[in-house]
């Protein structure tokens, strides 16, 4: 019997299955112990069997039909999933077409929208390294003048008038780094990463990179951007948008 087939009787009528594999089961050790007999013969051990005999043999016989019946269900799933996948693809093609046509490429060629993750660097010299001044909390927290303004400006009124730091607080300076965390061919598809992956980075930011010299970038902006679609006969290549016209 094939599995596709054991499948759909279990699904449909599993008692008789289980029964059927309990009587087969049964026969096949009898046979291996060098027993001559039939499915009849069989039955009969069964209906002779004690409940306590039974019901281990059962319970691995429900055991084997549980595990067959979920991987065959799964590679169906996973086949149904992967058509409805491919299904998608036409209509992701030419949205993603379409988004590369039509966005805004902020006046660069070949554009690599790369979402970039703030790296704050503390601890210089606000004199020696000119650099911009930040107050670190004992609990680990800062305060600059961009992201709390009047905190910022009482804690430095403080220092101004006292010459020293206020209890648990230290005045230091920082530097920001931007570290690339993706590269993205839109905009709207690095915005996305923002909003869903946000709680899992620090401050993050969307920084326009170009691909000017870099033709492994440029061949895939021409594919999704019409020219897959075209080679397989769906459609014409896009035009370029007048700012990749005006920088290519």
């Amino acid at each position: 019997m094939e599995l596709s087939t054991l499948v759909a009787r279990c699904i449909a009528d599993r008692p008789a299955v289980e029964q059927q594999l309990f009587t087969a089961f049964v026969l096949a050790v009898a046979r291996a112990d060098g027993l001559e007999g039939t499915e009849e013969d069989a039955r009969k051990s069964i209906a002779d069997m004690t409940e306590a005999e039974r019901k281990p043999i059962l319970a691995g016989v429900r055991a084997v039909l549980t595990e067959i019946i979920g991987t065959e269900l799964d590679a169906d799933r996973l086949k149904s999933a992967a058509v409805h996948e491919a299904q998608r693809w036409p209509s992701l093609l030419a949205s993603l077409e379409e988004e590369l046509r039509t966005q805004d490429n902020r006046i660069t060629s070949d554009p690599i929208f790369m979402v970039q993750e703030r790296c704050r660097l503390h601890g210089f010299d606000v004199v020696q390294c000119e650099t911009p001044v930040a107050w670190i909390h004992t609990d680990g927290d800062d305060v600059t003048e961009a992201s709390e303004p009047e905190k910022f400006k009482e804690l430095e009124a403080y220092y101004d008038q006292h010459c020293k730091e206020p209890e648990d607080w230290t005045r230091t300076g920082y530097i920001d780094r931007w570290e690339n965390v993706q590269p993205f061919l839109t905009e709207k598809a690095a915005d996305e990463y923002i909003r869903l992956n946000h709680h899992r980075h620090k401050k993050l930011r969307t920084y326009v990179e170009s691909g000017y010299r870099n033709p492994e970038w440029q061949l895939l902006r021409r594919l999704f951007g019409g020219e897959l679609r075209a080679l397989i006969g769906h459609a014409e290549p896009a035009a370029p948008t007048t700012s990749e016209a005006t920088n290519g």
